[in-house]
């Protein structure tokens, strides 16, 4: 029989991997300040199926497969959980940058955008500059003209230029406008510039804990609390073909 002393198992239970409170920091981390689809809720469930688990595989008062049967369950629970929101988060991050995107890149209107559009125009003109040239000058002029310049108004300037590429001159004129404007204050470019590598980080820690919480029951700790007990429905199994044996010696 083996050694393990169930009060052991049972207080070793209640310990989870530490690269799951590592991940976990990260998440929380990462998720502020974006849509995460409540990511933290869903590690919350994942890691107390865990520990809830490695306590149902410590209380020897069950058999072992009893024990395994009723863990596995647990963590189907929480691993339906997780595979829902690793579903989602997809649709949360894009709808997310989108509103942002909306937010920012509006086109001047009224007084200020005919003003910002005549002042654009001039510059329009010089033929020493490239359209990308171009539409970097007028987003490092700031203001009502940089706003101009990732406003719709830039499709229209494309479609009017031989040869020119209006999905490459947004990504040139989006990237400096947002670096420009995230480095004189403005929160939502800033959000807007982290969002991604944000995502990636929470989706990356989530990942993390969740193989980490969903594997407790193929871990060593599962392996040495399923051999307590063990034993008795070998025993069992063994008592019950002796007494067969018996009752066909007595025929």
């Amino acid at each position: 029989m083996s050694t393990i002393r169930p009060e052991d198992l049972m207080a070793e239970a209640n310990n989870l991997s530490p690269v799951i409170a590592v991940a976990l920091r990260a998440a929380e981390e990462n998720s502020k300040g974006i849509d995460s689809d409540g990511a933290i809720s869903v590690a919350t469930k994942l890691t107390t199926a865990a520990r809830d688990a490695q306590r149902t595989l410590a209380d020897v008062s069950k058999f072992p497969a009893g024990r395994r049967a009723e863990a596995d369950e647990i963590l189907a629970k929480a691993e339906r959980s997780f595979n829902d929101w690793r579903q989602n988060i997809e649709t949360h991050e894009l709808v997310f940058l989108a509103e942002l995107h909306t937010s920012i890149f509006k086109a001047p209107t009224g007084t200020d955008g005919l003003i910002a559009r005549l002042d654009a125009e001039q510059v329009l003109r010089r033929r020493d500059m490239s359209l990308h040239d171009v539409f970097r000058m007028l987003v490092r002029a700031g203001g009502q003209v940089a706003q101009l310049a990732v406003s719709p108004w830039l499709e229209l300037v494309a479609s009017g230029r031989p040869n020119s590429d209006a999905k490459t001159l947004r990504v040139i004129a989006e990237t400096e406008f947002l670096q420009n404007a995230a480095d004189t204050g403005n929160e939502t470019a800033r959000k807007l510039l982290d969002a991604p590598a944000k995502y990636a980080k929470v989706r990356s820690s989530m990942d993390k804990i969740a193989s980490e919480c969903l594997g407790v029951n193929r871990s060593a700790f599962a392996e040495r609390a399923l051999s307590w007990g063990s034993e008795a429905p070998q025993k069992d199994a063994e008592i019950r073909a002796l007494k067969a044996q018996l009752r066909t010696l007595k025929k």
